[in-house]
């Protein structure tokens, strides 16, 4: 599977050449249009980068090394304790 990482560089590749497409344009109009789209992905890749450090975090919590995960066991939350 594709990691988030990958996946926006993709997205990064294809504004990239989105941009290129549009210096090319003779109308301002298809210009503009090309030019918006590729904002659009560069967007949507600096989503995924996001999305990719929030789960590098949540890995990281995770771990069996990290002080949050250490934490998590010495102080476990039980069923009756959730509603409280």
């Amino acid at each position: 599977m594709t990691g988030f990482i990958d996946r926006a560089t993709d997205w990064r590749r294809r504004a990239t050449e989105l941009r290129r497409a549009a210096e090319r344009m003779m109308t301002s109009v298809a210009r503009a249009a090309l030019l918006d789209r590729a904002a659009a992905l560069e967007h949507h890749a600096d989503n995924l980068e996001q999305v990719a450090i929030k789960f590098h975090h949540i890995r990281e919590a995770a771990s069996d090394t990290s002080p949050l995960h250490a934490y998590i066991r010495r102080n476990p939350v039980h069923a009756s304790q959730e509603g409280d």
